[in-house]
């Protein structure tokens, strides 16, 4: 969840202006900017820096994101980061 004004390495996020896309936040770099790692409709890994006014928190609706509690939203989270985070690195080498 956004913190302060910052996201966080796991937070599921997507473009305010739309686009489709589910990402996952994998990195705050250096200079500021969002890391975000989704997957492409040919089922290839996509990877980009985002300026953080350009994301909100993806936050679905009753049909794709049923209602569930913090704490599992927080597993959630954090298993979705672990796999993208592992999927990043190995392609990234």
């Amino acid at each position: 969840m956004m913190k302060d004004g910052l996201f966080q390495i796991g937070d599921i996020v997507a473009l305010k202006s739309g686009g489709g896309y589910r990402m996952t936040v994998v990195a705050m770099t250096e200079n500021g900017k969002v890391l975000c790692l989704w997957v492409d409709e040919e089922q290839e890994f996509c990877n980009q820096e985002f300026e953080p006014l350009l994301l909100v928190n993806w936050t679905g609706d009753s049909t794709t994101n049923p209602i569930i509690t913090r704490q599992r939203k927080s597993s959630q989270r954090w298993s979705s980061y672990r796999l993208c985070r592992a999927l990043f690195l190995k392609t990234s080498q």
